[in-house]
């Protein structure tokens, strides 16, 4: 497939939502391909990243569907909605294995429960969103989604774009205020700003899934066996989570997470920046177009990034190391007990530091860059345009770069 059918199949795709969400969405497919091939990626391995269409139209909110009131499957859900502005606080008893959280515009925070029910505090000053909360073949349902019966929806509106964003501004007579509030909106990076969901979930719970499309996202001191945060172009901030499965999407928001445990971890970025601390996972896999990555105090069995001009900044205890970038740079720590690394990258720079593991064997190749060895003997080994083997031991180190310089430093 190429990108223009992939392209075709992707607004074909988008047909029934509505006209605000399709172009936010084919803008971001169209930065990603302009961002991977000029990384020196092919439309194969963009497409890839980007991965299916219909699991990414899945994830999308149901109320930016364009559709009549005829919709059967909405009809056969028991929902409660609250349209009213204000703050309410409600309280659930119900035994659930799965929650499925979905902010839409509203900033998400995610915590731990300390009774065995389900809590949830909603804050909203805009009556054209409403809260709502059901429950569908044991799995429990809460967010925040546009009211379509509020009078508001009916009223003349202009819409305008602002900062590359649109904005809509309601001819109410009250002009000035709805625009300060747009502009703040969109200044700030997105969400709405009065908007806010916390939900506290009890622990037992198998799986967790969160999702907003411009809003932020934090999750503290939750403990589910499966944790699945999606966000468009809002942030995530993930605290003294202890999992078995975590994943993380983000289009253009960036991640933040600190003491973290899990089995696994996977994290999708497009163009946000991620910072993990004080970590502790199996597996570690990070993809990524444009956005940098740095880790630190990281342990785990092995570690797998990939990015396109994004850079890689990382000190941790890991068995294995496989880190590649297109033009993005590369600055590892390897600490001992290391058995494999390996690096690649096509224009960006390596540096390798090499000097906690006790002995290893480094080989490095080059194209038009140029690479240092620093050995353990103290001597200074040069590689241009060719490939060279130093030292040997137990850790294999293979580097290679096309134009980029790498320098690496043995123990000495």
């Amino acid at each position: 497939m190429t990108k223009s059918e992939y392209m075709e199949a992707l607004q074909n795709k988008l047909e029934c939502f509505n006209r605000e969400l399709q172009q936010e969405i084919v803008e971001d497919y169209e930065q990603h391909f302009a961002e991977g091939i000029a990384a020196g990626k092919s439309e194969e391995e963009i497409m890839t990243e980007l991965g299916s269409i219909e699991d990414m139209i899945r994830e999308l909110p149901e109320e930016d569907i364009v559709q009549d009131n005829g919709d059967a499957q909405a009809q056969e859900r028991t929902e409660k909605t609250m349209p009213e502005p204000g703050r309410q606080s409600y309280t659930y008893t119900g035994e659930y294995k799965t929650v499925v959280i979905d902010g839409g515009i509203a900033d998400v925070r995610l915590k731990q429960s300390d009774d065995g029910q389900i809590h949830t505090e909603y804050s909203n000053s805009d009556p054209e969103y409403c809260y709502y909360q059901y429950e569908e073949n044991g799995i429990f349902y809460v967010g925040v989604k546009k009211d379509q019966n509020s009078a508001r929806a009916a009223k003349r509106a202009v819409k305008f774009m602002l900062f590359g964003k649109t904005v809509k501004v309601d001819l109410d007579g009250s002009f000035e205020k709805n625009f300060e509030k747009n502009f703040w909106n969109v200044w700030n990076g997105g969400g709405s700003k009065d908007s806010e969901l916390e939900v506290r979930i009890p622990s037992g719970i198998s799986r967790v899934e969160v999702k907003t499309r411009s809003a932020n996202i934090e999750a503290a001191d939750v403990t589910p066996e499966e944790l699945d945060i999606r966000t468009t172009s809002g942030d995530m901030a993930i605290r003294h989570v202890t999992v078995d499965r975590l994943s993380l999407n983000s289009t253009s928001g960036d991640i933040s997470a600190e003491q973290v445990y899990s089995g696994s971890m996977d994290v999708h970025v497009t163009s946000g920046d991620m910072a993990l601390d004080h970590a502790e996972t199996g597996t570690f896999r990070f993809q990524g177009a444009s956005g940098d990555i740095s880790g630190n105090r990281v342990r785990g069995n092995s570690v797998n990034i990939g990015t396109g001009s994004g850079d890689v900044e990382f000190d941790g205890v890991f068995e294995r190391y496989n880190i590649g970038t297109g033009s993005g740079d590369v600055d590892i720590r390897v600490k001992a007990g290391a058995k494999e690394v390996r690096v690649g990258t096509g224009s960006g720079d390596v540096e390798l530091d090499v000097t906690e593991v006790e002995s290893a064997e480094v080989t490095v190749s080059t194209g038009s860059g140029e690479a240092v060895i620093y050995g353990a003997d103290g001597a200074r080994h040069h590689i241009t345009m060719g490939s060279s083997t130093v030292g040997s031991g137990d850790c294999k180190v293979r580097v290679s770069t096309g134009s980029g310089d790498a320098e690496i430093r043995l123990r000495g």
